[in-house]
This record gives structure tokens, sequence and C-alpha cells, in this order.
């Protein structure tokens, strides 16, 4: 079992990395800040509020703060870039409907958006460079 990050590069109040996971899942676990991720190989299985998905490369999952989530790897693993975004950041970008909690709710889980995947990856380099 292997979860190994290359990097994390933070800016502001965005956290990017790239992770490498080999036999490996995470139990179920919440985050503060919302989280996207974009699958560049591999299959991952996803766990959110009850519900389960696959993950194949090119697809991103999104998070809402506060989900309870967990995920597995599945066969030779996965390798994908995750981007954390502060919530209160969020919230003063967007005008939308809140949640209970004052922040945006999005649609959770797999989404097959091929601009939204290439932008994942263009804020990784930037900020990794």
């Amino acid at each position: 079992m292997t979860l190994v990050m290359e990097n994390l590069t933070r800016f502001e109040r965005i956290e990017c990395s790239k992770v490498n996971a080999s036999g490996a899942r995470y139990p179920k676990h919440t985050h503060e800040e919302y989280v996207l991720s974009a699958n560049l190989s591999g299959v991952e299985r996803i766990w959110y509020n009850g519900k389960q998905q696959a993950v194949s490369a090119g697809e991103v999952t999104l998070y809402n703060p506060m989900t309870v989530q967990a995920s597995e790897f599945c066969g030779e693993g996965a390798q994908f870039i995750s981007v954390h975004l502060d919530g209160q950041q969020v919230r003063s970008i967007l005008d939308q409907t809140t949640s209970a909690n004052g922040l945006p709710t999005f649609q959770e889980g797999v989404i097959h958006d091929s601009a939204l995947f290439g932008s994942i990856l263009d804020l990784h380099e930037q900020l990794d460079a």
C-alpha cells in the first residue's frame, strides 16, 4: 500500500497536490474546504454520503466542505491532482444559493467535464512553476 504525494503547492487560499496511490485507500474523512480532483490514470472507487461511484482517468470528482468521503485505488493504482479551495474564498467569489452554513453547494461526485479537467491540470502546472 502506497500513497505518495509528489508535490504540494499552496497559493493564498488554494492548495494543490499530485498524488500516486497504489493498493491504497483513504478511510472515511472530511475536509473543511472544497476538494476537486482530476484523475490522471487508473481507477478510484469513491464513497460519499452513502453513495458509491467509480472514477476513471479523465474524470473529476468534487466534494463540498464537510462531506464524509472515502476512496480506494484499484488495480495498479491511480494518479491524480487534487485542489483544495477555501470555502470563504469560494463564497466571496460566487453569488449563488448557499447552504445552511452559508457556503455554496455543488453537485458532488464524478463530473464528466473535459474543460474542468484541463483547468485543474493548468492550475497545477501554474502553481508548480
